[in-house]
């Protein structure tokens, strides 16, 4: 790998006009023939960051899972680090969940509060059963860029 004659710092063979680290022109030798391995160039992790150590990737079925049953609370946007969709779902459902016990309870079944409470919460579930589908379909990755496994 060559090195810049003025900082003395791995550069790859295409930063042949100027350095990237302390911006000198033409910092690699003429006489250097050597073959670059890009690889070496790449500084991945810092040892010294904590918050990427302890990382474990997050799994598309736990997600889907999480999803399909606990999608009305937001679960599975918790689960991948979406906190504020994760509330904005549950509030949401709370506000769909209200109007529609409103319609049924008093509009609909005035005389049966087992059916006015039960069939609001059967719509929104069904609801969020069908934007589950969109959701495991569409979401590849965490909040982290990270993708699913």
């Amino acid at each position: 790998m060559p090195r810049c004659k003025y900082c003395k710092t791995n550069i790859t063979k295409f930063d042949k006009e100027i350095c990237p680290f302390c911006g000198g022109k033409n910092p690699i030798d003429e006489n250097h023939t050597a073959t670059v391995d890009i690889t070496q160039a790449i500084n991945v992790m810092d040892s010294k960051d904590t918050k990427n150590l302890n990382y474990k990737q997050h799994s598309k079925i736990l997600n889907a899972i999480l999803c399909f049953l606990f999608g009305f609370l937001g679960l599975d946007a918790f689960y991948l680090g979406y906190h504020k969709e994760g509330l904005l779902r549950i509030l949401c459902s709370a506000i769909l969940y209200a109007g529609l016990f409103l319609l049924f309870y008093f509009i609909c079944f005035p005389n049966n509060a087992l059916l006015g409470s039960l069939i609001p919460l059967a719509i929104v579930y069904g609801f969020f059963i069908i934007f589950a589908i969109f959701v495991v379909i569409k979401r590849k990755k965490d909040r982290n860029g990270v993708f699913l496994r």
